[in-house]
């Protein structure tokens, strides 16, 4: 019983309630049925013993469940923070290789003492260290961004539709396949077929303060939860989303 308690979500304030007025009612009950002294002496205590093992079942049942909810979502987190730690070494990689490679060859060419070093060239290989250095401090600075994803930060209009944009949210199901479709559709800017394909992938986006891990995020979640989730989009149209669940047996 304490397991569909927690499962309908019933904070444990409002279930230790709701079990004390049931063993107020049930003395109650018991005192106005039993007929001698007697009877009203033996049957409460074992009444007594009887609710106190219910009570102690329901909140056994209640806290193991709360236990194994708080258990998922730790794992989940983890889940997502070995993702995301993939992802930055990945994303961290590409440009420290870059740089290093071009100082080798700077190195190479200072250590051999060439009688005309190639300036020209020389500056290239530095714009480039350059550029890789600014790619580093952007990922660091989206990285900083997410962290601070709690703080009071002055919000910003970065929809994908415009001031005179519409956003429906729809909702289908099918009760006897205990299947259900949440869908997401606007009539913004639209997708670029070439992104579409990247659009889960962390650490992808194409705004200038994004982190692009929130639509990664979203897609393992649904796919934990055994969902499935997927993306339309066209440009100059607009874009839907269908997520769909299915209730396993």
């Amino acid at each position: 019983m304490g397991e569909r308690w927690a499962q309908a979500d019933i904070p444990e304030e409002v279930l230790l309630e709701v079990l004390y007025h049931l063993r107020l009612q049930v003395f109650q009950v018991v005192r106005e049925t039993c007929a001698n002294s007697k009877q009203k002496e033996d049957v409460p205590a074992r009444v007594h013993e009887l609710l106190n093992l219910r009570y102690h079942h329901t909140m056994r049942g209640y806290l193991t469940y709360k236990d194994q909810q708080i258990s998922h979502l730790h794992q989940q987190k983890i889940g997502i923070i070995g993702q995301m730690a993939a992802g930055m070494a990945h994303e961290i990689r590409n440009p420290l290789t870059a740089i290093g490679g071009f100082l080798r060859l700077m190195q190479t060419s200072l250590d051999r003492q060439e009688a005309a070093l190639d300036a020209e060239q020389f500056s290239q290989y530095i714009r480039i260290c350059q550029h890789e250095v600014q790619t580093l401090e952007q990922l660091v600075t989206s990285f900083l961004i997410l962290a601070r994803k709690n703080e009071s930060v002055k919000l910003q209009n970065q929809h994908a539709v415009d001031s005179n944009g519409e956003v429906h949210v729809k909702l289908q199901g099918d009760l006897e396949r205990a299947h259900v479709v949440v869908t997401v559709e606007d009539n913004g800017c639209g997708i670029p077929e070439r992104r579409l394909k990247h659009l889960f992938e962390p650490f992808y986006t194409t705004k200038e303060k994004g982190t692009g891990m929130g639509l990664s995020v979203c897609k393992q979640l649904v796919e934990e939860m055994g969902g499935q989730i997927f993306v339309q989009s066209a440009v100059g149209i607009g874009t839907r989303i269908d997520i769909h669940f299915q209730k396993t047996l």
